[in-house]
């Protein structure tokens, strides 16, 4: 029984040398010089400037308008919030809360209400289309 377990013990050292040992030739591989002109090499490929389109998010008129786009877009894309399904009053409350309580928004208490009005108002406006 001994004998068993002393060679099970054995297979997890000969599997993680043979892993290190097949790790080390593909890594020689991938930096060999005497490949194939022909074979692109990836290395040298290297990016100097991303160019990613921008698109202006419509922020639709309502009360405390300035509120928001003051308060909430210098964290969130509007995409972000304009893309929530309808939610109730009392969801955003919370939910504007915790952007200034947990996460340190600069949102005042007066200014959480009139965030609130803003994203309930555009939201009915919204459901009336």
């Amino acid at each position: 029984m001994k004998e068993r377990m002393r060679n099970a013990g054995g297979f997890p050292l000969v599997a993680t040398a043979a892993l290190g040992i097949l790790a080390a030739w593909i890594s020689y591989l991938g930096v060999r010089d005497d490949w194939d002109s022909s074979t692109p090499i990836v290395r040298d490929v290297v990016a100097t400037e991303i160019v990613l389109p921008y698109e202006e998010v419509h922020i639709p008129d309502g009360p405390n308008r300035d509120v928001f786009q003051t308060a909430c877009v210098i964290c969130h894309s509007p995409r972000l919030i304009f893309g929530q399904p309808t939610i109730s009053a009392a969801k955003w409350t919370e939910v504007v809360h915790k952007m200034a309580a947990t996460y340190g928004a600069p949102i005042g208490a007066e200014d959480e209400r009139r965030i609130v009005v803003y994203l309930v108002s555009i939201q009915a406006d919204r459901s009336d289309r």
